[in-house]
């Protein structure tokens, strides 16, 4: 079988959640600044996320043992 499409999806996937994971804590002070938010809350964000990615890592890893992971790769 050819797996091609597969990782490719898999590399947009990895790509798009490094930017998403590195491009909120360069907004730190701009937030911080511009909306007078504490800057231990605006620390918040990303640990929220990161938990948030914790979860929803653990449930899918669970689902995709019950399902095709090819499948899941390309919904994802």
């Amino acid at each position: 079988m050819n797996y091609r499409r597969t990782l490719i999806a898999c590399y947009l996937g990895f790509i798009t959640q490094a930017i998403t994971a590195n491009f909120t804590p360069l907004l730190f002070l701009r937030l911080q600044a511009e909306f007078d938010i504490p800057l231990g809350q605006v620390a918040l964000i990303p640990a929220v996320f990161f938990l948030t990615q914790l979860l929803v890592d653990a449930l899918c890893a669970h689902f995709a043992d019950r399902v095709d992971y090819r499948r899941c790769v390309m919904a994802s």
